[in-house]
């Protein structure tokens, strides 16, 4: 990050498709760690994205 050239940066842009992909697996990454810090696994079985 430090060593790209002015403009690089800028020319970063996930597509709406990579976006969707990180984000539900952003999600299920939270609702893991939510299940397994509170033992609320259950709880998460019907939520929907």
């Amino acid at each position: 990050m430090g060593t790209e050239e002015a403009g690089e940066a800028d020319s970063f842009c996930p597509s709406d498709e990579e976006i969707e992909k990180w984000m539900d697996s952003a999600f299920d990454m939270a609702k893991d760690a939510l299940a397994e810090r509170r033992g609320a696994g259950r709880m998460f079985d019907g939520l929907q994205r």
